[in-house]
């Protein structure tokens, strides 16, 4: 690892650059990265924001930000289709190369983490409907977190954050709740899909490759980051609710009661999250940080997923009308999809959303804490509820008739 007087010239890795989350990674770190080494400063600005706790704890951790050497040069994204707007998210001072690819041919990905100093590695096949092979997911999810692993290895990448999910974890198929819990909450978990095998499967090849020693000498550092839901602008699952409520004259079926409280983070503040992992571990690769898994939230209000939606399209404009249908026509309307959609495979792979995971996922408490990040990373969300619902909201507002932007079709 380059010592740390004379880190200029970082070079970042992002797999899935082009996708929801990647684009704003790419795009935080040309905003943070170019800034002259003052990713210390950023993150106090942030702190201040939010209260004492992530300033004791930075003091805590006191020689974390004591090096202003963070300037990332370049930002490489990685993809298998590339996004003519994520080329142009360089700026002046951090260049943005973008390069196709695809995390399973490992010639290709050596040869974008060729001189790489940190990975950030957010490509996955994300799956709760059955839309994929289970062949598939265990192609791109697991053999290809794989390959990411050993070209850091062989190309002497010292740092890898890899962005998991709460899944791998829960809500399990049995809706047993999930109440403010930590990374070491004792929970039931229950895998009942191939999507949430395959994470939990590559949470762990990535956390078991910390300290691995790399070709040229020195060590890898990983972490894991498991984010909740993710909202914010351009959520295709968020827009599909809007475009159906309209078109339902402003009804929104509620099908998770409110009990059913979920955490839902703003996608800044997960990208946030990743520049801190980022930073803490560049500057401290053998820390407590190193080999570790953070739940990854902000902010936002406990509610249920259905409440959630309610409350930001109604910010939106969208003047809603819940219903709440009886959990038994519900599950009828389940089993007819599910029924329907096996009958169509040989033809068709018709995936409805609606389907007993995702029915159970959003009935079930689950919640969490970061107090592990804030400590460890000095994480706090950059962007405070009202800032992440206003942003959103302003987004959903555009794609409503008769507004510019997007038109509802």
């Amino acid at each position: 690892m380059l010592a740390h007087k004379d880190c200029q010239g970082i070079i970042v890795v992002v797999t899935g650059a082009c996708g929801f989350l990647g684009c704003r990674l790419v795009q935080m770190l040309v905003e943070t990265g170019g800034l002259g080494g003052c990713m210390k400063k950023i993150a106090e600005e942030s702190y201040n924001k939010h209260g004492n706790f992530a300033g004791q704890a930075m003091a805590e951790t006191k020689d974390f930000g004591e090096f202003d050497g963070w300037q990332v040069s370049e930002v490489r994204a990685f993809d298998r289709v590339i996004n003519e707007h994520v080329e142009g998210m360089g700026s002046a001072s951090v260049k943005v190369s973008c390069v196709q690819g695809d995390v399973r041919d490992m010639p290709v990905l050596r040869d974008a983490l060729r001189d790489a100093t940190v990975v950030l590695h957010a490509a996955s096949l994300v799956d709760v409907w059955g839309k994929y092979p289970s062949t598939a997911l265990h192609s791109t999810n697991v053999i290809g977190t794989k390959n990411v692993v050993e070209a850091c290895r062989l190309e002497n990448v010292p740092c890898l954050i890899y962005t998991s999910t709460m899944e791998v974890v829960g809500p399990n198929i049995l809706g047993d709740p999930f109440i403010r819990g930590n990374e070491d909450t004792s929970y039931r978990t229950m895998h009942s899909l191939p999507y949430t095998m395959s994470k939990a499967r590559a949470e762990l090849i990535v956390l078991e490759a910390n300290g691995t020693q790399l070709s040229g000498g020195g060590h890898l550092a990983t972490l894991a980051l498991r984010p909740t839901g993710i909202y914010g602008e351009d959520h295709d699952i968020l827009k599909g609710v809007m475009i159906s409520v309209h078109r339902c004259r402003g009804v929104m079926p509620m099908i998770a009661p409110p009990e059913a409280e979920q955490g839902r983070v703003y996608i800044g503040n997960v990208a946030w999250m990743h520049i801190l992992a980022a930073y803490c571990l560049y500057t401290k690769p053998t820390g407590p940080a190193a080999g570790e898994v953070f739940y990854c939230y902000d902010d936002s209000p406990y509610l249920s997923y259905s409440n959630f939606n309610h409350l930001l399209l109604e910010a939106a404009g969208l003047q809603t009308t819940p219903f709440q249908p009886p959990y038994f026509v519900i599950l009828i309307i389940v089993w007819i999809a599910e029924v329907v959609s096996g009958m169509l495979r040989p033809f068709k792979r018709w995936t409805p959303i609606l389907n007993r995971h995702t029915l159970g996922m959003v009935r079930t408490p689950f919640t969490v804490s970061t107090d592990k990040a804030a400590k460890l990373l000095c994480y706090q969300p950059r962007y405070e509820w009202k800032e992440s619902r206003e942003r959103t909201t302003r987004w959903l507002s555009s794609i409503l008739p008769g507004n510019q932007g997007e038109q509802v079709r």
